[in-house]
């Protein structure tokens, strides 16, 4: 559940091998603000929500197929990493 009502929707499709930064290029270059909320949809492979420094150890696991939604706040854009293969981030705005 969002917290604010959606003007804006945006889908990135995200390769997260290595700890990635979750948010478009738009976003994560502070081109683009106002975001609260995404939305991680995992690939094939379960995918891990965390910090900087997340791992599969210490990161929220969105398993395999299944979509996390969280609130976030507009300044929060490099505070969220994903790591673990593909996966869709949908940006609510």
């Amino acid at each position: 559940m969002l917290l604010y009502p959606v003007d804006d929707i945006r889908t990135t499709n995200l390769s997260a091998t290595k700890a990635k930064v979750a948010a478009s290029p738009e976003v994560a270059a502070l081109q683009r603000t106002g975001r609260h909320g995404i939305a991680i949809t995992a690939g094939e492979s379960t995918v891990y929500i965390g910090g900087k420094g997340v791992t599969a150890a210490t990161g929220m696991a969105v398993p395999a197929g299944t979509t996390t939604i969280l609130p976030v706040t507009t300044t929060n854009v490099d505070n969220l990493y994903v790591i673990g293969g593909d996966c869709v981030l949908t940006e609510f705005f």
